[in-house]
């Protein structure tokens, strides 16, 4: 009869190592059972279950982490669950992290769960005494150090990289996207505040698909981030994505009259840019009965109201 799951974590919590070895010697207990997500007081962060070595190093139990290590317990090491060294990581333990270090476990993905979870002074320790390449990226997205200070609101450990170590905020990740790009893509308006005084962020620097944050923010019908952006004297309001749209393009083709008047309202963009058709902002909001548009579009002096587009109207 194996042991409930239930009844693993609790003694795990414990750091009850004894209880471990009794049960693995009558073999009611598997080295590499899997608690189950479900499980009562699993921990949020393993929701998706875990390993139970991986547990243990979640819960900062060292007794019973070095006893199924040393046992044999296997370690995942290609998972789209927390491995080994981000619940190390988690744990915010310093000597979780040595252990972990003793078996030679690839300590890299913990030092991104680190920034993540404001475990500063546990990152800058692994950085210094395990893994000091700071220009490493993530298992999933390529994403970077900074992308994860920034995403996780840790501006302590950006200030660290960007104005310490003198690391290039505008990094991007596998879809082309800089920290301040996903941090707008995310909502965040308070972290977006907190990185426009930083003169080394570029505010447009555009994705693969050349969206750039104010795209994003559109896309997102996020209002109060449009605001936001185009308060800001250096963002672009006229930059073209794969689709050929301008922000104010994009808006007013995916019918986002409220986010189209704000643009408008900046008197900072050029109206007559055409979209992949050949039709201006004015096509597109006479086309669509949008009247309360037309007036702030004729009050440009540089409107062109003889315009046509690609099949002569």
């Amino acid at each position: 009869m194996t042991v409930k799951n239930e009844d693993i974590l609790n003694h795990v919590f414990q750091d009850d190592v004894q209880f471990l070895i009794m049960n693995y010697q009558s073999n009611t207990l598997k080295l590499d059972i899997e608690i189950s997500g479900s499980t009562k007081n699993m921990p949020k962060y393993l929701h998706q279950g875990a390993p139970l070595v991986n547990v243990a190093a979640f819960c900062g139990a060292l007794k019973c982490t070095h006893f199924l290590l040393s046992s044999g317990a296997k370690i995942p090491t290609n998972s789209s669950k927390p491995l080994l060294s981000e619940c190390g990581a988690a744990s915010g333990l310093f000597p979780m992290i040595q252990l972990l270090q003793s078996f030679n476990i690839d300590m890299t993905p913990g030092l991104f769960t680190a920034i993540e979870l404001w475990k500063n002074d546990l990152f800058m320790w692994m950085e210094t005494n395990i893994n000091n390449n700071l220009f490493a990226t993530s298992r999933f997205n390529k994403r970077t150090y900074i992308h994860y200070a920034v995403l996780s609101g840790n501006m302590q450990a950006f200030s660290y990289f960007v104005n310490t170590h003198k690391m290039d905020p505008n990094c991007i990740d596998s879809e082309g996207k800089t920290p301040f790009f996903i941090a707008v893509e995310m909502k965040k308006v308070d972290i977006v505040q907190s990185l426009f005084p930083y003169p080394t962020i570029n505010v447009n620097k555009q994705d693969n698909s050349l969206n750039t944050p104010l795209h994003a923010a559109i896309k997102n019908n996020d209002i109060q981030m449009v605001k936001l952006l185009i308060s800001n004297q250096n963002i672009n309001l006229d930059s073209f994505n794969n689709n050929h749209q301008t922000p104010l393009l994009l808006a007013l083709e995916s019918k986002k009259m409220e986010l189209a008047q704000e643009i408008l309202n900046t008197k900072r963009i050029y109206p007559n840019y055409p979209n992949k058709t050949g039709q201006v902002a004015l096509h597109i909001a006479a086309k669509n009965n949008y009247c309360d548009l037309i007036p702030l579009l004729l009050s440009y002096q540089n409107i062109d109201i003889n315009r046509r587009d690609s099949s002569g109207v």
